[in-house]
This record gives C-alpha cells, sequence and structure tokens, in this order.
C-alpha cells in the first residue's frame, strides 16, 4: 500500500478583544488622575496600568481569548482616599 501525503490543516487563531471601562468618583465627584490598574483574577497577574481622565473615566482594551474575570484597583497617589475595587469584572467584546 503507497503512502500518501496528506496536506496540514492551518489554523488561525482569531485575537479576541474586550473593553473594561469605568468612571472613578470621590465622595460622588468624577476625578482626574487616579491611577487605575487592571489585574487577571485567576491568578492576581498585573495586565495593564492607566490614569483616569479629567472627567475620571478609565479605559483598558485588551485581548482575552478565555473570557477571564479581572479585578480593577483605583488608587490615590497621595494616599488621600482608600483604594476603590472592583472585582469580578468581565470585558464587553469589540
Amino acid at each position: 500500500m503507497p503512502f500518501r501525503l496528506i496536506e496540514p490543516k492551518i489554523y488561525k487563531f482569531k485575537k479576541h478583544k474586550i473593553k473594561i471601562a469605568g468612571i472613578v468618583k470621590k465622595e460622588g465627584i468624577p476625578t482626574a488622575n487616579v491611577l487605575v490598574r487592571l489585574y487577571k483574577r485567576q491568578n492576581g497577574q498585573l495586565i495593564s496600568e492607566t490614569k483616569t481622565d479629567n472627567n475620571g473615566n478609565f479605559e483598558f482594551i485588551i485581548c482575552d481569548n478565555q473570557n477571564n474575570y479581572y479585578f480593577v484597583v483605583a488608587h490615590w497617589q497621595d494616599n488621600s482616599y482608600n483604594a476603590l475595587i472592583y472585582d469580578w469584572i468581565t470585558g464587553i467584546d469589540i
């Protein structure tokens, strides 16, 4: 029986991007220049960090092919306020 060559299948995985966004407020007022860090909930790995804009908004756009959960920590670097923690966060597909 002769051998025949089978053409290999080539798979291309598409990057799955998600967006995680929010507003940081201090005593109900949107706050600028607050350090915001995004962590993977499964292992505590720091994924990204940013600062809030003038209206207190922050946004992360990341690749996530496994539908992970995250937590976000908003941290005032001058220690004027306790950190805010947003837990069990999932992103919005973009």
